[in-house]
């Protein structure tokens, strides 16, 4: 339930979180608010913005990743292997006190692959549909 999440407890995360809103009338999902650390992964500021809205939006964490999350009320994330990095994301579904789905919580990250210990299993390019498990 989205009120069941504590900003608080995510604070050391808070630039990789953005809330993606879903209208009632069954509009477009748009961006409500966007953590700095996105600017760095879509290259423009994203708060207020329809998905459409953003160029060259990545299709897997924001288009299928959100229409997974929207048609089975489950999480799912990833990791897609970039030029330099890989882009780690996560889309969880939050509910509102009606038990309706009106906001997908995301975290995106890019992260360093010279950092990252190669034993840790992670997928390249690959959604995890409703894992408790997610690579990230």
């Amino acid at each position: 339930m989205r009120a069941s999440i504590c900003p608080g407890t995510l604070r050391l995360q808070l630039a990789n979180i953005s809330l993606v809103q879903i209208e009632e009338d069954g509009g477009e999902p748009r961006f409500r608010l966007a953590g700095s650390g996105l600017r760095d992964i879509l290259g423009i500021e994203a708060r207020g913005r329809h998905l459409s809205d953003v160029p060259d939006l990545p299709r897997e964490p924001w288009v299928d990743g959100i229409g997974y999350v929207l048609a089975s009320g489950k999480p799912a994330g990833g990791t897609i292997r970039q030029e330099n990095n890989w882009h780690s994301w996560l889309r969880l579904p939050l509910h509102n006190d009606n038990g309706q789905l009106r906001i997908v919580m995301c975290h995106d990250e890019l992260i360093d692959p010279t950092h990252v210990k190669r034993d840790r299993g992670v997928i390249h390019g690959s959604i995890h549909h409703g894992s408790t498990r997610l690579a990230a």
